[in-house]
């Protein structure tokens, strides 16, 4: 069967068994993303698998994968799938198949946070129908770009939020919106450093003085709190964030009443 060549011709359809099929690393990516390939092997869909690109060299005959290795290596991991469609091209030298494959995985269009999440939604998602129940319980949206009131762009980490615990982010987001004064766009700096918070201190500080100090203080300072927070300390994370809402809150008060980060378990206490 003749070989379409890489640029000049279209490739030819064929069904070729994982043992025929090999990777050349000079050129392709030396690590996989373990995750991405268990979760391949473990969702297998014929859909999404589609068609490999494949080049076979003229001068060994062996077909070198271009664009497919985390679908190659999930459908090794599965272990009923026993050969996979691809689309095959004849190849002459290396420098084509370096150059193909740049082109393969380069200009792509990545899909966006929104895209994903309202795909997820019409899939039935449990997560994403999770998040859209909590984002409609307190009447907002997810939007893609923008500042409209009721709205919020960083969609990906509350839907982390819910995957982690449901309790907490329906808590840090109702605080979050109550902050915004009940509509204005919920930003991704705040509900981190509320997730963080909320999530690890031992006592609820969604009511009472905690509260009233917070939403006192508004959206604008608080974010303006956390990135300065940020800048001092880099490698924090979402700890740096819950740090400059401590020391808000700390301010002005008692040393007894004060709440404390402490230790590499980081668990905060409400310190009586």
């Amino acid at each position: 069967m003749k070989k379409a060549s890489v640029v000049t011709e279209q490739g030819t359809f064929m069904m070729l068994k994982l043992d025929e099929l090999t990777i050349d690393l000079s050129y392709q990516r030396e690590e996989v993303s373990p995750k991405a390939v268990r979760k391949i092997a473990n969702e297998w869909c014929w859909l999404s698998c589609g068609v490999l690109r494949v080049i076979i060299r003229k001068k060994n005959k062996k077909a070198y994968i271009i664009d497919g290795q985390h679908r190659f290596r999930g459908a090794e991991m599965n272990g009923k799938i026993e050969e996979l469609p691809c689309l095959v091209f004849n190849g002459d030298k290396l420098t084509d198949e370096a150059i193909f494959f740049l082109r393969c995985n380069c200009n792509r269009v990545p899909i966006g946070p929104y895209v994903k999440y309202h795909a997820a939604l019409a899939a039935k998602d449990a997560n994403a129908l999770q998040t859209k129940k909590l984002l409609d319980k307190h009447g907002y949206r997810a939007v893609k770009k923008g500042t409209a009131d009721n709205t919020i762009r960083c969609i990906t980490g509350l839907q982390r939020m819910v995957d982690k615990n449901m309790t907490n982010a329906d808590r840090s987001f109702g605080l979050a919106v109550a902050i915004n004064f009940g509509f204005k766009q919920v930003r991704a700096e705040l509900l981190i450093a509320l997730s963080f918070l909320l999530l690890h201190i031992e006592e609820d500080i969604t009511d009472g003085y905690c509260r009233q100090k917070l939403i006192g203080a508004g959206p604008e300072l608080l974010e303006k709190l956390i990135r300065q927070e940020r800048i001092l300390n880099v490698n924090k994370g979402a700890r740096g964030h819950a740090q400059a809402l401590i020391d808000f809150l700390n301010k002005g008060r008692n040393h007894k009443n004060w709440i404390y980060m402490t230790g590499a378990q980081v668990k905060l206490v409400v310190v009586k």
